[in-house]
């Protein structure tokens, strides 16, 4: 099988696939996005798919540094589904963030990625969350994300 290489699009092919998937509209969107990108995750870990060879250029460093390279889309996305799922998903965040706090706190270096990334996917997740409300057009919401991602 062969590696994926960098490309300097992989922040922009992320970006344009989260708002290509997320409809502004109903608040029933919110939860079916967050739930289709928790799932996602979820089948994604049972099956044991590696990720840490997707290209993470364009990218902040410190959140696939430590060896993560693309494991850091399983927390991104992860962090993000659960904070559309309301109160649920946020407890269910809020559990998943301590687990990799308590692993970076006992001195997994992978951790430290780990943590800044769950941040950076509830920052991801409030911006969807708002432009599925209409508070964000599509051109403020690839700025906020391209903010809180990029290097």
């Amino acid at each position: 099988m062969a590696v994926k290489t960098d490309s300097p699009q992989a922040l922009d092919r992320f970006i344009s696939g989260l708002v290509k998937i997320a409809k502004p509209g109903s608040l029933l969107s919110r939860y079916q996005l967050g739930f289709g990108l928790v799932y996602r995750q979820f089948k994604k870990l049972k099956a044991r798919i590696k990720t840490v060879n997707l290209p993470v250029s364009g990218f902040r460093e410190d959140l696939h540094a430590h060896g993560q390279g693309g494991e850091m889309f399983r927390h991104l996305y992860w962090h993000m589904g659960c904070s559309l799922m309301g109160w649920l998903g946020g407890a269910i965040s809020w559990a998943t963030h301590r687990m990799d706090v308590k692993q970076m706190e006992s001195g997994r270096a992978e951790s430290t990625s780990e943590v800044l990334d769950n941040l950076a996917g509830r920052a991801c997740g409030r911006a969807l969350r708002s432009y599925l409300k209409g508070k964000l057009n599509e051109t403020q919401l690839r700025d906020e994300l391209r903010r809180i991602l990029s290097s």
